[in-house]
């Protein structure tokens, strides 16, 4: 029986996965908001692109592929900021790893 999915008990990659429906985009994706939630923490503010593109010495046109794809799965969202705010949390003991209930009205 396939596991029911469950955002307010949902870890990263069960929450990607349950937008994209794809193992390799669920990492493609996860990678992207891991990767810009760590040059945002690193830059103190919400990266643009070119800013993330320099931060990871990629290619312009390589971070705004990386970025439709993250639109493609969340196209509510702007930028994974509001992910990365449930991590970081999560990170700093203020929630449970994995807690993406902030996040159930997205994960549909």
């Amino acid at each position: 029986m396939p596991k029911r999915f469950d955002p307010t008990n949902a870890t990263l990659l069960e929450l990607v996965y349950a937008r994209t429906g794809s193992l390799r985009r669920t990492v493609q994706v996860a990678g992207f908001i891991l990767a810009w939630g760590i040059a945002r923490r690193e830059l103190g503010h919400a990266p643009t692109m070119d800013e993330y593109a320099q931060y990871w010495k990629t290619t312009r046109r390589t971070a705004f592929r990386e970025q439709r794809r993250f639109r493609e799965a969340f196209p509510e969202l702007d930028n994974p900021g509001p992910i990365c705010d449930v991590l970081e949390r999560a990170r700093s003991k203020e929630a449970v790893v994995g807690d993406f209930g902030d996040l159930a009205a997205i994960a549909h």
